[in-house]
């Protein structure tokens, strides 16, 4: 198959979805698939790495979004995209966000007639994830209006995949009307290994690995910790990642006396994650995001067989069982108890370490990767939706 991969994030960004596109086109390319992704262009200073032989990257100029910088807002669709797609003879347009990138793939798809299919990674429409907007957050009708253009975007859609039954859930209750199929999100288990990291952590550390950036529920990790450190003051938290949100979040540290427990280090290379014992430095994975669609970060640590601890909420709960411990949302106090009993009871940590690493094989990229093939076989086998360019209705 020629598979085009639309999406709006990409290096040299980080995140969930850097990595799910990364992994995924590997793992086709792996296959003999030609894949060619369609991304913002890198800035100067970045060159692109080549991910293998069968990995185009096609990259569009375009302005920095003004509330969440690391977004770029493309062109929609020109005579060049046009040429080029037919040029690349395209099989199966594929794509990963609703934004202007994604919204030229939905174009070319309509215009050359392909399969399309898109994987709902981001939810827009919640208030936490529009509170990068503050005007927006508590604004109920642009609530309403993120749902319907997030909705009526993913109903361009031939097929839509959930990476959760959740979310699949959630979608199919809110006027989603094509066909939704729950594909999980994996990790690229090759990669593998537990070499030294050479990365000193404290004692009796907890970890949050992914985006900083307000959607997360960052302070709510704080106010937790904080209480933690009242009963436990050896204790510490660390922060790994980038984000809009670096600058604030070292301000809440400093206002709360917390800069002696609590750690940014900044962003770690994938590799450095799953091949070396670095997650394996902590007593327990935490979050409180109640934005999450199938968070791979949490993957990540499950596969390192670290404890997870996270809200009860959408997109987190189905990978917290006998591997960890769910808490209310929202809530410090909670989330307070669960660290601590964590610290203080060590034969239920390594029982939850050691459930982590067993629930970490349904995530695996050989299954999962031939379960999307799977689905694009079917798709091309079908015939496409006629042209319909209209997005918001």
């Amino acid at each position: 198959m020629r598979i085009a991969i639309f999406t709006d994030a990409f290096l040299p960004m980080g995140g969930g979805i850097v990595v799910y596109v990364k992994s995924v086109a590997t793992k086709l390319a792996q296959r003999g698939h030609k894949i060619f992704i369609f991304a913002p262009k890198s800035d100067k200073n970045f060159r692109m790495p080549k991910l293998h032989k069968n990995i185009s990257v096609i990259q569009h100029r375009g302005m920095k979004m003004f509330f969440y910088p690391d977004f770029k807002l493309t062109s929609i669709l020109t005579i060049n995209d046009i040429m080029t797609f037919k040029k690349l003879k395209i099989d199966l347009v594929f794509f990963q966000s609703p934004f202007s990138i994604g919204l030229k793939g939905i174009l070319l798809s309509k215009i050359f007639k392909k399969p399309l299919i898109g994987v709902f990674h981001t939810r827009i429409d919640t208030p936490d994830y529009l509170s990068n907007v503050k005007i927006f957050s508590k604004n109920k009708k642009i609530l309403k209006i993120a749902r319907l253009y997030v909705y009526s975007y993913y109903n361009q859609s031939d097929l839509i995949l959930s990476p959760s039954k959740d979310i699949k859930d959630e979608l199919l209750k809110n006027n989603i009307k094509r066909p939704v199929v729950v594909i999980n999100n994996f990790i690229d288990d090759s990669l593998l290994s537990d070499k030294d990291s050479n990365i000193s952590i404290h004692p009796n550390s907890f970890v949050y690995l992914g985006r900083i950036s307000i959607e997360k529920n960052l302070p709510c990790l704080l106010k937790g910790f904080k209480i933690v450190l009242h009963k436990r003051p050896s204790s510490h938290f660390y922060f790994v990642g980038r984000g809009p949100y670096v600058d604030k979040l070292k301000h809440l540290i400093l206002q709360n006396s917390l800069s002696k427990n609590v750690h940014i280090i900044g962003p770690i290379d994938n590799s450095v994650v799953l091949g070396t014992n670095f997650l394996t430095k902590f007593k327990a994975f935490v979050t409180m995001s109640n934005s999450e669609v199938q968070p791979l970060s949490i993957l990540e640590a499950m596969f390192k067989g670290v404890p997870i601890i996270g809200p009860d909420s959408a997109g987190v709960r189905e990978l917290i069982a006998n591997n960890g411990l769910l808490v209310k949302k929202n809530s410090p106090q909670e989330l307070s108890k669960a660290m601590i009993k964590i610290l203080e009871n060590e034969k239920l940590r390594l029982e939850l370490s050691k459930n982590s690493i067993i629930y970490s094989k349904n995530f695996t990229s050989k299954k999962i990767i031939y379960d999307l093939e799977k689905l694009f076989n079917k798709q091309l086998k079908r015939q496409p939706g006629e042209l319909n360019i209209e997005i918001v209705s």
